[in-house]
């Protein structure tokens, strides 16, 4: 509850921290906990790694655990275009940096250059999550 980020807004002081969420398999991402507390999964993105949600996955294939729950389609939808969103502006910046240099630098093309990569990344994944989670969505309501 010290350090980290606060994606939700929650009446306490429970954060995201990364680095204790690789040691506790999961249980770093305190903040997502918080908002959503009925979901068994607690790592939202593709890259907050969440081993517990995945050992239960695997239990649930084989029948031992059922009636997991995950949070709504929307607030995954959501924290993932909000990953997008931050993608997009990270090579809009460097892009910036490049224009204004009096010279074009080496450092700056390379900056340029892994920010795309970001951005076509962040596009790919996030195409990918969006039509997953619609898809999702829609057999839920069925």
């Amino acid at each position: 509850h010290l350090w980290g980020t606060r994606p939700y807004a929650t009446k306490d002081h429970s954060r995201n921290n990364a680095v204790l969420a690789l040691l506790t398999f999961g249980e770093g991402w305190h903040n997502n906990h918080h908002g959503y507390p009925g979901s068994a999964r607690q790592g939202f993105l593709w890259w907050q790694v969440d081993v517990t949600w995945l050992a239960l996955r695997v239990l649930q294939s084989v029948g031992l655990v059922w009636g997991l729950r995950e949070p709504p389609a929307r607030v995954l939808i959501a924290r993932r275009s909000r990953a997008f969103r931050q993608a997009k502006r990270a090579m809009g910046r460097a892009s910036e940096a490049r224009s204004r240099a009096p010279v074009r630098s080496e450092q700056a093309d390379t900056r340029m250059a892994k920010a795309q990569e970001l951005f076509r990344l962040a596009s790919i994944v996030e195409a990918e999550r969006v039509k997953r989670a619609t898809l999702q969505a829609k057999s839920a309501s069925a």
